[in-house]
């Protein structure tokens, strides 16, 4: 049987699978600037010819695909994660009364 505490619990253990979500979204912003700021400089003295790849067009595409595929995924891992905090709870309701 599941008590008022347990299902706070749920709850609180939900909201902290969100927030990994964020931190995860701005992590991925931070590596894109990051990768677009500082390799975008260190490739213009590379010998290999990479610096064409890097130049600063190309990077900044990378950059914001990178960007949108976490945020897609967060969109979804969101999605899944509120159907499941629903089903739970109504479980929760159930059982509690």
């Amino acid at each position: 049987m599941i008590t008022q505490k347990q299902k706070e619990l749920l709850e609180k253990e939900l909201k902290e699978v969100n927030i990994s979500y964020v931190i995860g979204f701005a992590v991925s912003i931070a590596v894109g600037a990051a990768v677009f700021f500082i390799l975008k400089p260190l490739s213009s003295i590379s010998i290999f010819g990479v610096e064409e790849y890097f130049r600063g067009f190309w990077l900044l595409v990378w950059a914001l695909l990178f960007s949108l595929l976490t945020f897609l995924k967060w969109i979804k891992g969101n999605k899944l994660t509120d159907r499941k905090k629903e089903t739970e709870l109504k479980l929760a309701e159930e059982i509690v009364g």
